[in-house]
C-alpha cells in the first residue's frame, strides 16, 4: 500500500499532516496543531510507525520525502 503524507501550515498558522491513499482519499489526520513542522513531523513518525494503525497492512512503514509531501512505504 503507498500512502503521501503532506505536511502543511492550517489557517490558525499551525502545522497539522494529513495521509492520503493513492486514490486521495485522506485515511489519517492529526488532531491538533503544532507550532513548529519538526513537532509535527515527529508526531506523524510516531503514527506512521505503531502497529495499531486502521490504514497500515503490517510491518512498518517509512517516510520518504518527496517534494512538500512524503511518501510512506
Amino acid at each position: 500500500m503507498t500512502l503521501t503524507a503532506t505536511v502543511a501550515k492550517d489557517k490558525r498558522n499551525e502545522w497539522r499532516w494529513t495521509i492520503q491513499s493513492r486514490n486521495g482519499r485522506i485515511v489519517g489526520a492529526s488532531s491538533e496543531g503544532y507550532k513548529n513542522r519538526g513537532m509535527c513531523l515527529r508526531n506523524l513518525a510516531l503514527v506512521t510507525a505503531r502497529k495499531t494503525n486502521s490504514f497500515r497492512d503490517r510491518g512498518t512503514l517509512n517516510l520518504f520525502p518527496v517534494g512538500d509531501a512524503w511518501l510512506i512505504k
